[in-house]
């Protein structure tokens, strides 16, 4: 599961900020997920629920957003932005050919955190 150790670097990260800004801890942390990957909100909770134990950000809140799949168009080229759903395929929005969907650089990041 390479979402555990995603996870444990960005505790690592969440922490040191506190640790920058003289906070005793974090009380909320905000990821960004990808669709087109292979990461859920589930498994993000469960590695951060291990990774955050024994830390400031043991019990913080987590809050999720999603970005929507983005696709290309192998006849024209076109990449464009699709509806959130499990198609890996659908048409595309330039000229109506088939487009695939493309998988995103990163699955999720840690978009920022809230201290106490």
């Amino acid at each position: 599961m390479h979402e555990l150790s995603a996870v444990e670097a960005m505790v690592e990260t969440a922490f040191a900020k506190t640790e920058e800004v003289g906070s005793p801890r974090v009380v909320g942390m905000h990821f960004v997920i990808n669709e087109g990957g292979h990461v859920s909100e589930e498994s993000v909770r469960l590695c951060f629920d291990i990774a955050a134990q024994g830390t400031p950000a043991e019990g913080a809140e987590l809050f999720f957003a999603w970005n929507p799949p983005r696709y290309q168009c192998f006849h024209c080229g076109n990449i464009f932005e699709g509806s959130h759903s499990d198609d890996s395929a659908m048409p595309c929005s330039k000229c109506g050919e088939s487009a695939l969907m493309v998988p995103p650089a990163e699955e999720f990041y840690l978009d920022s955190i809230d201290v106490e």
